[in-house]
């Protein structure tokens, strides 16, 4: 056999692989308490699937070794078998694991008081509700059709129930990026690129097993940043205003709303950018009003802020479970009123915040390619996590998907490399927080991690200064990129 068509083979071999391992991995997660055994299957898991992006960063865009045709029929066909076969694999996992105890119990709970008593009431009607008003809309269709269909509160059957939006939204971006990255660069690369993130074990993990809905979230963060890429400022702030009713972790995105509407101000002149930010913060304002207005009948006008905020105020700890700084340094639910080298863990955390937040607007106004966007967000959410304090272990799912709209939009290795460290770390860091709920603060394994995310966002800060830099240099980079005006007109520019 040739070398060509024996590399070729890789890819389904490495593929199944991967899969019969992530199936045996995940089953076992109910057993997984400290389990050594569990410990030692989830690396291997993550290594198998991290070669994989390996192989395909060097591979992919070898026509002799990539194994997908150009041919769009056949394209469409392998979309669509590999789809349902996550989709399939997803129900599966879904029924089979509960998911995370303390949010299949929310989850199930504000459903069930959205659906009885009346979703605008909810809040007066559970004893415990920290979400925004946007997916209470979602989980009140769910618990509907769960009392409709007489599927009992706690079985697996309502169980998967409440994971079929996230599951969805899996699948949705897999087809988001096979299409854009079909349309930006080839049939190959949209399809790799759809697979990679179809078969990503924190994809799976995170929807079909823990039962959180980070993938819903991740479907508003990338059609956001896409739109910021087209200069559609304000279909960008209506998307970021959904996000932002979805869950509050959207707010570590808006630097980057930030950045371009200053761009814009300073390259299309105070008279378009007051008409852009009019439009934009009116449609934004009205859209969250309209969303939350009804829920607001009989509590103070500022209820939903002091949500926002009790949200944000409700962890006093160093980290909670994140794989960052401050897990490395064995600070793993450590309350922010201590002390390390003198200062507060809550002076360090914002410390970090502070700097990651700075590189990023400095970088970014280097920057002279607007389709860095991408690796700059990740860049910006990967600071914030990897040195920001009250960090939970799924805020850096989005990153995920922005890396590979980056790679198909820049077709950089450096990109999905980053991607795949990233996806590997923050697997297996889920995947023990899902295990053994609280992971001690000594853990090698999580501790592996949380410098693996730490010299990943080296990683990106040495990678995203240097691509600033040399954008500057690089005129003719923009020019075909810089014909993409602002459609600004309002709604119906959409």
């Amino acid at each position: 056999m040739k070398a060509p068509e024996t590399k070729k083979l890789i890819w389904p071999v490495f593929m199944a692989t991967f899969l019969i391992l992530l199936i045996i991995g995940i089953f076992l997660l109910p057993a997984g308490k400290n389990s050594v055994s569990f410990n030692g299957l989830i690396l291997v898991i993550a290594a198998i699937y991290a070669a994989y992006i390996l192989f395909a960063s060097f591979e992919a865009e070898r026509d002799e070794f990539n194994p997908f045709s150009e041919s769009l029929k056949k394209a469409i066909a392998i979309m669509i078998f590999v789809t349902a076969a996550g989709l399939i694999l997803r129900v599966l996992i879904g029924l089979a694991v509960p998911g995370y105890p303390a949010d299949m119990s929310c989850w199930t709970a504000w459903s069930q008081a959205a659906a009885g008593s009346g979703l605008f009431s909810v809040y007066e009607n559970t004893t415990f509700l920290d979400y925004p008003p946007g997916y209470l809309y979602i989980l009140h269709i769910l618990g509907s059709v769960g009392n409709m269909l007489g599927i009992e509160c706690g079985s697996s059957a309502y169980n998967l129930l409440l994971k079929i939006p996230a599951i969805l939204a899996d699948i949705g971006m897999a087809w988001m990026l096979f299409i854009i990255g079909k349309k930006e660069k080839s049939i190959k690369i949209g399809l790799l690129i759809a697979v990679l993130y179809t078969i990503n074990p924190l994809t799976i993990l995170n929807s079909a097993a823990w039962g959180q809905i980070d993938s819903i979230l991740t479907l508003a963060v990338a059609g956001y940043l896409i739109l910021l890429y087209r200069k559609r400022i304000f279909a960008a702030t209506l998307v970021f205003v959904a996000g932002l009713l979805l869950k509050p972790q959207m707010l570590f995105f808006g630097p980057v709303l930030a950045v371009v509407f200053i761009k814009h101000l300073s390259e299309d002149g105070i008279k378009a950018g007051l008409k852009t930010f009019l439009l934009s913060f009116t449609g934004g304002a009205a859209l969250f009003v309209i969303t939350v207005l009804p829920f607001s009948i009989g509590k103070e006008w500022t209820w939903i802020l002091d949500k926002y905020m009790g949200t944000i105020n409700s962890y006093p700890y160093a980290t909670l479970n994140a794989a960052n700084i401050f897990g490395m340094l064995k600070l793993n639910w450590q309350s922010l009123e201590n002390t390390f080298l003198g200062l507060k863990l809550s002076t360090w955390g914002m410390a970090g915040l502070a700097f990651s937040v700075t590189v990023y607007f400095v970088i970014a106004f280097i920057n002279k390619r607007k389709d860095n966007i991408f690796i700059l967000s990740a860049l910006l959410m990967t600071g914030i996590y990897a040195l920001g304090h009250k960090m939970h272990e799924r805020y850096l799912f989005p990153i995920m998907a922005v890396l590979l709209f980056g790679f198909i939009y820049t077709k950089r290795g450096v990109t999905i490399f980053i991607y795949g460290l990233l996806s590997t770390a923050i697997f297996i860091n889920v995947a023990q927080v899902l295990a053994v709920t609280h992971i001690p603060k000594d853990d090698a394994l999580y501790r592996i991690s949380s410098l693996v995310v730490v010299i990943s966002y080296i990683f990106l800060l040495v990678a995203c200064t240097v691509f600033s830099f040399k954008s500057r240099k690089e005129p003719e980079a923009e020019v075909a990129i810089s014909n993409l005006q602002p459609d600004e007109s309002g709604p119906d520019s959409l």
